[in-house]
């Protein structure tokens, strides 16, 4: 394979690399990436819901805890999806635990993690329900399956426990960005590649010259 070959391929894979497709699903998170990534963690009632000039619902809240953050008070959360594996909502005068994201419009929020990030409590507040499958529970953390179903997508948590580690996770400080990482990757790949193609192309030209 020439270097000319080889320097197209180079750049052709650091442009493939850059415009992957994503596919259409929820991938699976950590407790603790949740955590350290959201602006806000609280428990809290929604009371009432309102719909904006798009249609979509947004769910005023009532905090009761805050485990982290400073959430705005009358803190309103989104509770429409957004995509089809979207599970944003809101039950009227149900208490839940909510990791939001701050929105672009103040006093608003976006539950995290395309909806995974809301987790209806217990009659008792003892447990938070929550989609272990797609957010994954660290060991040592209590769990029970839903109406004894061990198969079930989703379990109650055990909500002091979780509360402990929640809190404990968002003051760890954040790993390094992955994204900032991999375009770092990306763009020594393009150098390198366009590297190649000016030694190719030197190379070229000095063959050309007359003896």
């Amino acid at each position: 394979m020439s270097c000319a070959r080889i320097a197209r391929w180079m750049i052709g894979f650091a442009l493939a690399a850059g415009a992957a497709p994503v596919s259409a699903k929820v991938g699976p998170t950590s407790l603790a990436h949740l955590a350290m990534y959201s602006d806000h963690v609280v428990v809290a009632r929604a009371t009432s819901m309102v719909q904006d000039a798009s249609g979509r619902d947004w769910a005023r809240i009532d905090v009761l805890e805050t485990w982290k953050g400073h959430p705005p008070a009358g803190v309103e959360v989104l509770a429409s999806p957004t995509w089809t594996c979207d599970t944003s909502t809101a039950v009227m005068g149900e208490t839940a635990l909510f990791f939001l994201y701050d929105a672009k419009t103040a006093g608003r929020c976006i539950i995290a993690h395309d909806g995974r990030g809301r987790m209806p409590a217990s009659t008792d507040g003892a447990w938070f329900r929550a989609w272990i499958s797609d957010v994954v529970m660290p060991a040592g953390i209590p769990t029970q399956p839903v109406d004894g179903d061990a198969a079930s997508i989703d379990a109650w948590v055990d909500a002091a426990a979780m509360k402990r580690f929640v809190r404990e996770a968002a003051l760890a400080p954040a790993p390094r960005n992955s994204r900032a990482s991999a375009l770092r990757w990306l763009v020594l790949l393009v150098v390198t590649a366009l590297s190649v193609r000016y030694f190719v192309m030197r190379r070229r030209a000095m063959r050309a010259q007359p003896a």
